[in-house]
Parts: structure tokens; C-alpha cells; sequence
């Protein structure tokens, strides 16, 4: 649902001449759910739009999936 929701409402916000967007998840300890999810939203909407990014921020590079 979040991401049907995300690739219909996409194209307006980039109409408005926003110049980015933040998405956040978030859960308690952010290191489970919140980076599943996450990383599930950035895998969808990389395939269809442009310039996406993902950090999280409790996670270092070593620590992600």
C-alpha cells in the first residue's frame, strides 16, 4: 500500500519543483523492521523513479543488510 501510494503521488509532488522528498520509518531500535522496510520501499521505487536514496541513520556501512 505504501508504495502504491508512493508511485501515485510521486509525479505531482515532482511537478510542484520540490527539490527533494524525505520518507521516514522508523520503529524501536531501528534495526529490524524500519531497515526491512525500508530497504523494500528504496528496492520498489529505484525501479521506476529517478535519484533515490536510502541512509540509515542508527546503522553503519558495515552493520547494513
Amino acid at each position: 500500500d505504501i508504495i502504491d501510494f508512493l508511485d501515485n503521488w510521486l509525479p505531482s509532488y515532482r511537478s510542484s519543483q520540490r527539490s527533494y522528498m524525505t520518507i521516514a520509518i522508523g520503529c524501536t531500535g531501528g534495526q529490524h523492521r524500519s531497515v526491512f522496510l525500508a530497504e523494500a520501499i528504496y528496492n520498489a521505487l529505484s525501479e521506476t523513479h529517478e535519484r533515490i536514496q536510502i541512509r540509515h541513520r542508527e546503522l553503519t556501512a558495515m552493520e547494513l543488510p
